[in-house]
C-alpha cells in the first residue's frame, strides 16, 4: 500500500474560522457516502458501511451494525471472507472496492455514535412475521449470505445445521446452496415463501421476512435468520 490507511488519523473541521456551525470530524471514524458500479454509475444503497481505524494494523468494518475486524496487507483490507481493495487513499477520502462495487468513505462527524446505534438497531431488527408477498422481479439475481443469527428463543444445535449459503433466482426458478456446497432446486415461490427440494427429496421452506433492492432477510424452518446481499 502506497500510504497506510491508518496514517490518515487526524481531526478535520468543516467551515471557516467564522462559521459557528462548523462541524468537527472524527479522527478515526469514516462513513460511506457513495457507491458506484463498474460503469461508474451511482448505486442506491441503504446498508451504509462504516470504518473505524483503531490502530496501525487493523480496521473495523461495520456492516449492518455488526463490526468485523479487518487486517491490512499490501493494497487490500481482508475482513473474514471479504477482501476490499484500496482504490484510493486520500486525507479526506478513502475508496475501497468489493466485488463489482466501489465504496467511497469520508470522515464521520463527531457525536454521531448514538444516532448510528438507533439506525443500526432498526436495520437489524428481525420482523415478527413474514412479508405479505414477495416482489418476484426484485428477487431475481445472485444472493450471498453475509450474516446469520438465531431468532430469540430458538434452541437448535448449530453444530448440526446445514446453513444457507447462496440463493440464485431467475424468472421464478433457481437454486439454493448450503454450507456443504450442495445445491437444491427451487420448487416454487408463493406469497412470502420460497420452497425448494433438498438432496433427500424433502420440500423445505424459506420465509422472506424483509425485501429490499439489494438485501433480503430469510428465515428457515429451524428459525435461523439469514441476511443476504445481491452480488
Amino acid at each position: 500500500m502506497t500510504r497506510t490507511l491508518l496514517s490518515l488519523i487526524f481531526t478535520l473541521t468543516i467551515g471557516t474560522a467564522n462559521d459557528t456551525a462548523a462541524q468537527e470530524l472524527s479522527h478515526n471514524r469514516w462513513i460511506e457516502t457513495g457507491r458506484i458500479n463498474q460503469n461508474k454509475e451511482d448505486v442506491h444503497y441503504s446498508d451504509t458501511v462504516f470504518l473505524v481505524t483503531e490502530d496501525r494494523q487493523v480496521i473495523d468494518v461495520i456492516i449492518g451494525g455488526y463490526a468485523y475486524r479487518g487486517t491490512i496487507a499490501n493494497d487490500s483490507l481482508d475482513v473474514k471472507k471479504r477482501t476490499f481493495y484500496v482504490v484510493s487513499n486520500e486525507p479526506e477520502e478513502i475508496k475501497l472496492k468489493f466485488a463489482k462495487l466501489t465504496h467511497t468513505f469520508t470522515r464521520a462527524p463527531k457525536g454521531t455514535v448514538a444516532a448510528d446505534a438507533a439506525t443500526f438497531a432498526e436495520r437489524n431488527k428481525i420482523p415478527d412475521a413474514a412479508a405479505k408477498k414477495v416482489n418476484a422481479k426484485m428477487l431475481n439475481g445472485n444472493w450471498l449470505v453475509y450474516k446469520k443469527t438465531l431468532r430469540e428463543g430458538t434452541t437448535v444445535d448449530v453444530k448440526t445445521v446445514q446453513y444457507l449459503k447462496t440463493l440464485n433466482i431467475k424468472a421464478g426458478k433457481g437454486t439454493v446452496t448450503n454450507s456443504s456446497n450442495l445445491s437444491s432446486k427451487v420448487k416454487d415461490i408463493k406469497g412470502a415463501n420460497i420452497r425448494y427440494t433438498n438432496s433427500l427429496n424433502q420440500v423445505k421452506t424459506l420465509k422472506v421476512l424483509r425485501q429490499q433492492q439489494d438485501e433480503i432477510l430469510l428465515e428457515d424452518e429451524q428459525n435461523i435468520v439469514y441476511f443476504l446481499k445481491k452480488q
